[in-house]
């Protein structure tokens, strides 16, 4: 994810990085969901997408194991998000590979958010993706099966 660049919403690098996500959560047999949305931002409307894995369980209720693959737009200097979203990720997508396998209690649903950094200061807009997430689930009426949600950032 580092080698692709800068990966800010909407634009080509955070692109790759979906299906680079994807490819690899293909490859060990997983399927991803693409929750695609507009975001409202500071600079306008922006195309984003969470993503999502289910590891079913035998009961319904989902831990959620979340992460956000996407970096601060920066115009002053180049942000990978090595340490930040690409770190997060990163663990996201070894946790698919370790717990497809295993027998699980509760359904674990691993999310990759879209849109979390913040476009220009904190006050001025960030979360897009968890936030759509939060707000498609009440809508849906499955927010209530989520019993835990475990939010990884910045652990490189």
């Amino acid at each position: 994810m580092v080698a692709i660049g800068p990966r800010p919403a909407g634009s080509p690098g955070i692109r790759q990085t979906r299906a680079y996500i994807t490819k690899q959560m293909e490859a060990i047999g997983l399927t991803v969901q693409e929750q695609a949305f507009m975001a409202t931002t500071p600079v306008g409307q922006v195309p984003m997408a969470n993503l999502t894995v289910t590891l079913p369980g035998k009961r319904p209720d989902r831990i959620l194991i979340a992460s956000h693959y996407d970096t601060k737009p920066e115009k002053d200097f180049v942000f990978v998000g090595a340490n930040d979203g690409g770190s997060s990720t990163a663990l996201l997508m070894e946790l698919a590979r370790v717990l497809k396998d295993k027998p699980r209690e509760f359904t674990y649903e691993l999310v990759f958010f879209d849109g979390e950094e913040a476009w220009g200061e904190w006050s001025t807009g960030n979360t897009f993706g968890s936030r759509h997430y939060v707000d498609a689930a009440k809508k849906a009426g499955t927010l209530g099966s989520v019993k835990a949600l475990v939010l990884l950032d910045m652990i490189g």
